[in-house]
């Protein structure tokens, strides 16, 4: 699907937590290609990836909550897609696999693979860092309302993410 994509020009979006950092720079190396091969503008920005998101300034917290809400998520996830598994469609292909890889979620093993955004802002940084390293420039999109996480509790990780980690990519 990345090739015609990049063939028609559209932008791609992707939620990197369910490949591997491999898998996700060939699709992208081959979006790029059929992008450039089919004479579009250089491309900077028409990419963008959505990671679940977690700040606190301290790290402990960060990752005592960041796991406590990302879990949470997972299970309701887990429950809305438990169907994809027998669903078989031509329009989504590939779909019942999501509902297979959802069930091996490992919160530590996506924050030790940069497939969460959960720390301190300085630790957010060398993620973003890491990440941009892989794929090149891309859009990050954050989901910071996930669970049942507070609505004051998002805003201030959110907030956190503003003033301390944005600044750091002026």
């Amino acid at each position: 699907m990345r090739g015609p994509a990049g063939r028609a020009g559209h932008g791609l979006m992707m939620v990197p937590s369910i490949n591997k950092v491999e898998n996700v720079r060939d699709m992208l190396a081959l979006y790029r290609k059929t992008y450039a091969d089919a004479g579009h503008p250089p491309l900077e920005d028409q990419v963008q990836m959505t990671y679940h998101t977690y700040l606190h300034e301290d790290a402990d917290e960060a990752y005592r909550l960041g796991k406590a809400h990302a879990e949470n998520t997972h299970e309701k996830l887990v429950g809305a897609i438990a169907k994809w598994a027998q669903t078989r469609s031509e329009a989504y292909r590939g779909y019942e696999q999501i509902a297979q890889k959802a069930k091996e979620h490992d919160f530590d093993q996506q924050l030790k693979e940069n497939k969460v955004l959960v720390g301190t802002p300085g630790q957010v940084i060398e993620q973003l860092e890491q990440i941009r390293e892989w794929f090149g420039e891309i859009t990050i999109g954050l989901t910071v309302v996930a669970g049942s996480m507070p609505v004051a509790e998002s805003a201030r990780s959110l907030r956190l993410f503003a003033e301390k980690v944005l600044p750091h990519f002026e």
